[in-house]
């Protein structure tokens, strides 16, 4: 029968190969990390990776080695971490993408406990190529003019600031200390020329397959298209660029027509504008929101 337990420093390698590498790196700095484990006959089987952070516990990811799969060992995890949850008087909730609820394998356990209310959020993630960004090209000389644009390498401290209240404002998952694992010089912020203020703001990173680009958040000040019609056409210019130099991850032996882009928006306004702005590109995941009832 399995054991579930959090795991301790001195443990952790026998659990390390589930956990991706990029929740490694993430727990040397990051105090509120930490990973529930799973242990049948003494061999590491499954993992929770969680932040904890002041009255809430969030999911972060969830895996189980092949061979145990089907036997409940996630449903275990879960059952686990809410329970101490539930004593420490924390909320418990799971942000995950999934083309469809039915089969999707984190929709399934969180759903079989009966102790979590799932629900869709705002937002999609979408998909296409580069060859589809011609059209943000189109007229879109003059408002590249009318702001200035500044990489994430190039941003000053105070700036980085600015960017980081936008993320913490739109629920976004990413903390200031991990920035640099996630993005690039083609992590863009856009600046009101007269008040050098951000209007609006774009992540690249590198994709997790061969050939692809990931822009995971989008935002924009107001209502108005203009300042993310501008940074998108900015960003398309400079990533077509760099396929041209095969400087693009992944596009070594690819035209620059094969370049993969995925863009992730965060509302339904932002689904809206990217629908107008890039109509070849298709949504491929929603995002959902499951919630511990501690009743």
């Amino acid at each position: 029968m399995a054991e579930f337990f959090n795991v301790t420093n001195e443990d952790y390698h026998l659990f390390e190969p589930l956990v991706p590498e990029i929740y490694t790196m993430m727990r040397e700095s990051d105090p509120g990390l930490f990973v529930v484990g799973a242990a049948e006959n003494d061999q590491a089987c499954g993992v929770l990776v969680c932040r904890s952070f002041e009255n809430t516990v969030s999911i972060l990811y969830m895996a189980v080695s092949d061979e145990f799969q089907g036997k409940g060992i996630a449903t275990g995890m879960v059952e686990y971490l809410c329970s101490a949850a539930l004593n420490a008087e924390q909320a418990v909730f799971c942000d995950f993408s999934a083309a469809t609820p039915y089969g999707d394998a984190v929709y399934g356990v969180l759903n079989a406990t009966g102790m979590f209310s799932l629900d869709r959020q705002p937002g999609a993630r979408y998909e296409g190529h580069i060859s589809d960004l011609d059209s943000m090209m189109v007229g879109s000389d003059k408002l590249i003019k009318e702001v200035d644009f500044l990489s994430y390498g190039e941003a000053k401290a105070t700036e980085k600031n600015q960017l980081q209240l936008i993320l913490q404002k739109n629920d976004c998952d990413y903390r200031a200390e991990d920035m640099g694992q996630y993005l690039d010089d083609l992590s863009f912020i856009a600046f009101s020329k007269d008040k050098h203020q951000p209007v609006a703001t774009i992540m690249v990173a590198k994709g997790s397959e061969e050939g692809a680009l990931e822009i995971p958040f989008v935002w924009s000040y107001g209502k108005s298209p203009k300042e993310i019609f501008a940074l998108i056409a900015h960003v398309a210019d400079c990533l077509r660029q760099l396929a041209k130099k095969k400087r693009v991850p992944g596009a070594m032996g690819y035209g620059e027509d094969d370049v993969v882009i995925r863009i992730s928006t965060v509302n339904d306004s932002s689904d809206a504008l990217l629908n107008r702005l890039l109509p070849d590109f298709r949504p491929i995941l929603y995002f959902y929101r499951a919630i511990y009832d501690m009743k």
